[in-house]
C-alpha cells in the first residue's frame, strides 16, 4: 500500500488493558507502532509488509477474544506440529554478527533503531 492509501473507516475495537491477554496484544500493537516510525523499517518495504501482517493477526487475535471465537469445537487441534515448528523457529541461527546496527532486521528483533 502506498503512502496515500487511508485506512478504513471500521471501528476498532476497544481493550481491556486490566485483562492480561488483551494488554500483551496492546504491547505487541505499540511495538508495532514503534518498529513503523523507526528509520530502518521506514526504508524497508519487506519489513513494512511484515509488520504489517503482524498487525492484521494481533488484530484477529483482539476481535478473536472478545467474540469468544474457538476453533475447531468438538475435535482437538493437532497441537504438535503447532510445537515443533514453534521450537524450530525459536532455535534457528542468529545472523546477529552480520546486521549492522540499523538494519530493518535488527530493527525487527527489537535492537535500538
Amino acid at each position: 500500500m502506498g503512502a496515500s492509501a487511508t485506512e478504513k473507516t471500521t471501528a476498532l475495537p476497544s481493550l481491556d488493558l486490566n485483562d492480561p491477554t488483551e494488554a500483551r496484544l496492546a504491547d505487541c500493537a505499540r511495538r508495532i507502532s514503534q518498529l513503523l516510525k523507526s528509520a530502518a523499517v521506514k526504508a524497508n518495504a519487506e519489513a513494512q509488509s511484515s509488520l504489517d501482517d503482524f498487525l492484521g493477526a494481533v488484530y484477529a487475535l483482539i476481535r478473536a477474544k472478545q467474540t469468544g471465537f474457538r476453533d475447531r469445537p468438538g475435535r482437538p487441534i493437532a497441537i504438535n506440529p503447532v510445537r515443533q515448528r514453534a521450537a524450530k523457529i525459536a532455535t534457528l541461527p542468529s545472523k546477529a554478527h552480520n546486521v549492522r546496527r540499523n538494519s530493518p532486521s535488527r530493527a525487527l528483533r527489537g535492537g535500538q533503531t
